[in-house]
């Protein structure tokens, strides 16, 4: 049977997400996908756990109980690559990382994450 392989670039919440919700979909369509997931970090900061933090709520008391590996919120099957991107080769359609090297795929999302502007001059083109 053939695979549809799918690149999720970015490791950050809308990647995993992202990764997720295609697993699910393929799965109970009976579809099989090749996802990998390729990130820089080991760990992710659970952010919807920053709501309990004020309140003192035991395993969401600081930065620390909140940081936790990206494995633990991947379903079964998808690939973790913890490397960093430095090329996407659009024509050949692969990802390239520092170390692993490169990564094929059929289908790309990037998921590379934001940072706030708190300037027009930091958002290239808005001036």
């Amino acid at each position: 049977m053939a695979r549809h392989r799918y690149v999720v670039a970015g490791a950050g919440f809308a990647g995993i997400t992202l990764a997720n919700q295609l697993e699910r979909a393929a799965r109970k369509h009976g579809v099989y996908l090749e996802i990998t997931l390729i990130g820089q970090k080991e760990k992710i900061l659970y952010q919807p756990g920053l709501l309990f933090a004020p309140f003192g709520k035991r395993g969401y008391r600081n930065e620390a109980d909140l940081t936790w590996p990206v494995r633990r919120f991947l379903r079964r099957g998808i690939h973790f690559v913890r490397d960093k991107i430095v090329a996407f080769e659009r024509d050949a359609k692969e990802v390239i990382t520092e170390s692993r090297g490169r990564f094929s795929y059929d289908t790309l999302v990037v998921a590379l994450g934001t940072r706030l502007a708190v300037s027009d001059d930091e958002v290239y083109g808005l001036a």
